[in-house]
């Protein structure tokens, strides 16, 4: 195994190997990339075969996204039929990598399919017979070995195969259903594992490896050694709502997750925020 030198933070997303058209459509704080997206997005832009280990929020996703984005529109614009299949542990997380994808696709001819439990299978299987398209595929283990053992999934000409959350989709018994998976595709393509607990990643994993995978860790993400905890008593839900907002507009934060328990009161809340002027996704 080899690993990649660390990488400056002085670098910006303009120095990085990312399509024109793609740095257009980046939001306004990307500006610098973190020391994951920095050492990892030119390395799978050039197709090689890498272990990324960073913790949760660091940015992991964009960090194979963007260069698989950018190397379809500048060098293999022309592929029709599935070019990427990310392979995750959960729908949510699925769902999750989809919504980045489509987030900074540019291309027309590329299409995002979603394959996971919940979704109209006949819409899933419409999606991949598109002739005329390069599909981008985000499935769970078990929709995506369904799919394959159907005939509806063709895997013969893939270029790339992330498994994200490493870890959690090569232990225990979804090893069968990898290796299924895996024995549909190409020996030629590019696989990259990606994990916030590369320790828990089996030694089994590297056969998954055509070559040998360059591994890329980063440290890990300084946490405050103080953090103030705050209780706010309402009366009702709505006065709920409205102290939430306030407490947005007022105090001097740079960043924010926001849980909430109903569907309905998540898009509230965001609808608020933009009326505000709060952004927010």
């Amino acid at each position: 195994m080899h690993f990649s030198s660390p990488h400056s933070r002085s670098s910006l997303f303009s120095d990085l190997s990312l399509a024109e058209p793609l740095l257009r459509k980046l939001p306004e704080d990307y500006i610098r990339p973190t020391e994951i997206q920095a050492r990892a997005i030119p390395v799978v832009y050039n197709g090689e075969d890498v272990i990324l280990g960073s913790e949760t929020g660091s940015g992991k996703t964009a960090a194979f996204v963007l260069p698989i984005l950018s190397r379809i529109q500048e060098k293999e614009s022309h592929h029709r039929g599935p070019h990427t299949l990310v392979l995750s542990p959960t729908r949510d997380l699925a769902l999750q990598t989809g919504k980045v994808f489509e987030t900074f696709n540019t291309s027309k001819h590329t299409q995002i399919v979603n394959c996971f439990g919940g979704l109209n299978s006949d819409r899933i299987v419409s999606d991949l017979s598109e002739a005329d398209t390069c599909q981008i595929v985000t499935g769970t283990l078990g929709t995506v070995a369904s799919l394959v053992r159907k005939g509806h999934l063709k895997l013969h000409n893939l270029k790339s195969l992330i498994f994200d959350e490493a870890d959690l989709l090569l232990n225990g018994e979804e090893r069968r259903r990898v290796g299924s998976i895996v024995a549909a595709c190409p020996a030629s393509r590019q696989t990259l594992m990606v994990s916030a607990s590369l320790r828990y990643l089996p030694q089994s994993a590297y056969q998954y490896f055509a070559k040998q995978p360059i591994e890329i860790h980063c440290q890990t993400l300084q946490i405050p050694n103080h953090i103030e905890h705050i209780l706010f008593e309402t009366n009702h839900i709505r006065q709920k709502f409205s102290v939430l907002m306030h407490v947005l507009q007022t105090t001097e934060m740079q960043k924010a997750i926001i849980f909430l328990n109903a569907r309905s009161w998540t898009n509230s809340c965001y609808q608020a925020m933009l009326r505000l002027g709060l952004g927010a996704t």
